[in-house]
């Protein structure tokens, strides 16, 4: 009985009991629960992520993905990538497909952020900047100024 006293309201204005409506549990979309084998709804899921701009690293933690297993998967996808056609093996195209979705997806992160960045009136031009610097920083990173040849340094000179 207290159970239902719970669930039960009254009308201020009539005094009638009033039933609440308890909404069941909500149907959450789960990520799919990896079984050491690379699936198509998995590199589906996985794109998605990357191409919202989340690293790797957070990507594997949220499904449930051992960092190795990812890293075993992107080396295989680059063999068979990199491999002659002769040498392609059935069992390894499915990483292949991989590496080539997810690099696609990288590519669309940066594409987005690089378009972001170029658009006129942007006022958030900085932020956009720091990220693009510090998740690529080979392409987008800051070069060091040019430091004089170790063989010109003395250590005298900079010690006062």
């Amino acid at each position: 009985m207290g159970c239902l006293e719970k669930q039960c309201r009254y009308n201020p204005f009539t005094m009638k009991r009033l039933r609440l409506q308890i909404p069941g549990p909500a149907v959450k979309t789960q990520p799919p629960a990896p079984v050491g084998l690379l699936t198509l709804k998995m590199v589906k899921c996985i794109c998605r992520y990357t191409q919202e701009g989340h690293t790797a690293t957070v990507i594997c933690d949220y499904l449930g993905i051992s960092h190795s297993a990812f890293a075993s998967w992107v080396r295989k996808g680059m063999d068979w990538l990199e491999s002659s056609a002769d040498q392609r093996t059935e069992d390894h195209a499915m990483y292949g497909y991989f590496v080539r979705k997810f690099r696609r997806a990288f590519a669309k992160y940066h594409m987005g952020l690089g378009t972001k960045l170029h658009r006129d009136g942007n006022s958030d031009w900085v932020r956009i900047i720091t990220i693009l610097e510090r998740r690529d920083r080979s392409t987008y990173g800051r070069r060091p100024a040019n430091q004089s040849a170790p063989e010109d340094y003395d250590q005298k000179e900079t010690f006062l």
